[in-house]
């Protein structure tokens, strides 16, 4: 049975009054309007109805928490997983947040559709450094990996612009995307692979950042940028079967580049 959070006639009103009275199912009433609260306690889930109000951000230090946004959740701050793993985090589409920051390992977000569009950030709408992380069904207007988030799977349905900065995570894959941007940055980065996606601009922004981004797999993608350059240092990629304004260049000659069209949009 959960325990009703609401402004008058619920048994609390506040989720934090909720979770430290050790409430592990607690409900928001639709419309309800609050300050954001912390989950610290171990397997507590928090859910709200339409409509939902926190004026600032959630913090997550507890294990195998969740908290899912009903229809039109507002969350005006970060949500932040510090400490806790395997949280689980999703919106029923129409969210408005800020952004989410994911620091420990095997946790899940899925924004329930193109609704819902974390904005803001230090490093972008979604920054995540834990492993073994999915993400899907989200439209960030950024998002950056500033390190760790290795083994991670993202099915992100739109970028507005590239930021997905790339430095240690290794062993990720991106796969249904949609970037109106640049698409990536590498900067030293293993065995990514690329499948499916669609990229309005160049796959790499400007430069990469750093050599060594080797054993990448791009498959089936549509770049509509022109063509890019493997430099040097970036070795034994795979480059088959992709849609690309002009040819890819590869400086170290050590990366497969066959079977693209290379036709001019």
């Amino acid at each position: 049975m959960y325990a009703i959070v609401a402004a008058s006639g619920g048994d609390y009103t506040t989720v934090q009054d909720a979770h430290d009275a050790n409430e592990v199912s607690i409900w928001v009433n639709a419309g309800f309007s609050g300050t954001g609260f912390t989950l610290s306690n171990n397997a507590t889930e928090v859910q709200t109805g339409p409509g939902v109000t926190f004026s600032s951000g959630i913090n997550i230090t507890g294990n195998n928490c969740s908290f899912i946004g009903g229809p039109g959740c507002t969350v005006s701050g970060e949500i932040d997983v510090t400490t806790g793993v395997e949280a689980f985090i999703e919106f029923q589409n129409g969210g408005t947040l800020q952004n989410i920051d994911i620091n420990t390992a095997r946790c899940y977000v899925n924004g329930g559709g193109w609704g819902t569009q974390p904005t803001l950030g230090a490093f972008g709408s979604i920054d995540f450094l834990g492993a073994d992380c999915l993400i899907e069904n989200i439209a960030p207007a950024s998002l950056a990996s500033i390190s760790g988030g290795a083994r991670g799977v993202l099915r992100l349905i739109k970028l507005n612009t590239y930021h997905y900065i790339h430095s240690s995570g290794h062993d990720q894959l991106l796969i249904g995307w949609y970037s109106a941007g640049d698409f990536v940055r590498p900067e030293g980065t293993l065995r990514v692979r690329l499948i499916g996606n669609y990229c309005v601009d160049d796959i790499y922004q400007t430069t990469p950042h750093a050599s060594g981004s080797s054993d990448w797999v791009f498959c089936g993608n549509v770049i509509q940028g022109t063509g890019d350059t493997f430099p040097s240092g970036y070795n034994n990629n795979v480059f088959v079967g992709n849609r690309i304004d002009g040819a890819i260049t590869d400086t170290g000659a050590t990366s497969t580049i066959a079977a693209n069209d290379e036709t001019t949009f």
